[in-house]
């Protein structure tokens, strides 16, 4: 993700693994009265590589 504006990389902690992320998203409503975060949680399912996703928005 090196060079894209606006992201910030962190690792939690070594554990973690190389195939589960997670993406966060700040959004503001259209009338900047509340702040919306989007979470979208990444990891490997099963021995054959599938990858499970979920998204969760906070209000």
């Amino acid at each position: 993700m090196a060079g894209m504006p606006k992201v910030h990389f962190e690792r939690g902690y070594a554990m973690t693994g190389f195939n589960n992320f997670a993406l966060f998203t700040v959004r503001p409503s259209l009338d900047n009265s509340h702040t919306g975060v989007l979470v979208e949680l990444h990891w490997s399912n099963g021995a054959d590589g599938e990858l499970s996703k979920r998204r969760v928005l906070f209000k």
